[in-house]
């Protein structure tokens, strides 16, 4: 499981440097894609817990699920390709 979410940070990482419509969208599908189920299981898994302990973890992972989703839905407010910059350029941003 360290594997893929040290994957899964890569991606997300990626697209927030890039901040291409279509890679960010992507990055934070999958992230949901992980999050839903996991949300669900440990949603049903709560005996054993204490009562505060429980409603902190099941309040943590829904909040994950609404954060991804309210930067899903502001993804449309992005430019559907970013204007070139000097990474993507290969030309520095220095004046000689």
């Amino acid at each position: 499981m360290g594997a893929f979410n040290l994957a899964l940070t890569v991606v997300l990482v990626a697209a927030a440097w890039t901040l291409d419509r279509t890679v960010v969208r992507v990055a934070l599908v999958a992230l949901l894609v992980y999050a839903v189920p996991h949300t669900v299981f440990h949603a049903g898994h709560l005996e054993g817990f204490p009562p505060g302990d429980a409603l902190g973890q099941t309040v943590g992972t829904v909040l994950h699920l609404v954060l991804t989703a309210t930067l899903f839905a502001l993804t449309w407010q992005l430019p559907a390709h970013p204007a070139p910059s000097a990474v993507t350029t290969g030309r520095s941003r220095r004046r000689s």
